[in-house]
């Protein structure tokens, strides 16, 4: 039951992101966050599922996630550079390749 109990408790590895003064964290999606993106994104643009991808995975130092999936569309009044900067630190946290990073959005 501790076995148990320990795997149900792993952390999900996380990355900073520090925009000017902001300290947020991305977290690495577990399944069901990745099968939930899926879901959502095969009506979306490339740029809306980039969005998505970002509400799935922005979190405090905590872990809680900042946005909710229903809130990506309010992210496009962001800086071009602040998206950018967060989506890279999504693919670095994930450890998505380039090919596994474009296969996952398209997908």
């Amino acid at each position: 039951m501790a076995l148990r109990n320990a795997l149900f408790n792993l952390a999900f590895k996380t990355a900073p992101v520090t925009l000017g003064e902001l300290e947020l964290q991305v977290k690495e999606l577990s399944i069901a966050e990745q099968q939930r993106y899926q879901e959502l994104h095969p009506s979306l643009s490339e740029t809306e599922a980039n969005l998505l991808l970002i509400c799935l995975s922005l979190c405090d130092h905590q872990g809680v996630k900042i946005l909710d999936v229903s809130e990506y569309k309010k992210l496009a009044e962001l800086p071009l550079g602040v998206i950018k900067q967060i989506t890279d630190a999504i693919v670095e946290v994930n450890g998505f390749n380039e090919s596994a990073a474009h296969d996952l959005k398209k997908n």
